[in-house]
């Protein structure tokens, strides 16, 4: 997976940023889990329960900008 993002300062000055992530999942034949179920189904879970137990304030349809949403999900991932 490759992100390009384009960067921009309040002097107008601007450039790219790249993050790559490189990993396989594993087969279904030896109990593992596929890529999707790691990266997206995982992630998706953590914040669900973080809405569960009333730990995000916010309300709707949200894309993990807000650091109340993506730091605890992240602080997760690192346990």
């Amino acid at each position: 997976m490759k992100h390009i993002f384009k960067m921009e300062d309040k002097a107008k000055n601007t450039w790219e940023e790249t993050s790559t992530m490189i990993v396989t999942g594993e087969t279904k034949k030896s109990g593992g889990h596929s890529i999707m179920s790691l990266t997206v189904g995982t992630t998706c879970a953590i914040a669900t329960r973080l809405v569960i137990e009333g730990k995000v304030s916010h309300r709707g349809v949200l894309s993990p900008i807000h650091k109340e949403i993506y730091q605890p999900i992240l602080d997760t991932l690192d346990k």
